[in-house]
């Protein structure tokens, strides 16, 4: 799903005053690579909320959906290379495994909570 194909919400709840040392296009790319995720999984009228804030020597960067959300094992697996729910035309299952090397590789790391049929929450920390 595109999100011009979807009446979906998204709140931008973003701290503007945090600052972290990072490469741009890779923290850009992380970004998107979450928000597709979200905007795939999450239904028509669905809400997206994207937000960053600042705890001890993080910014966390969160993206939580009320979509379909994920079971443990989906959880587990979805950080893995070319691992996909999707059909192969719709992605090559990249994704996660991408934003979890860009995260490791500025020292960060990643958080995913999911309720299947409620939603996820993707928390990336990146050092100050």
């Amino acid at each position: 799903g595109n999100i011009d194909e979807k009446s979906i919400n998204v709140l931008d709840k973003c701290e503007n005053n945090l600052k972290v040392f990072a490469d741009f296009d890779m923290i850009s790319l992380v970004v998107r690579n979450l928000l597709s995720n979200a905007i795939k999984f999450t239904n028509n009228e669905g809400i997206i909320e994207l937000s960053s804030s600042r705890s001890d020597d993080y910014l966390i960067l969160t993206i939580k959906d009320n979509g379909v959300g994920m079971s443990s094992e989906v959880i587990e697996k979805a950080r893995t290379a070319f691992f996909t729910t999707k059909p192969t035309s719709e992605g090559t299952g990249l994704g996660l495994s991408i934003v979890a090397d860009i995260i490791n590789k500025h020292r960060g790391s990643m958080e995913i909570e999911s309720v299947e049929g409620q939603g996820s929450v993707f928390k990336a920390y990146f050092p100050l």
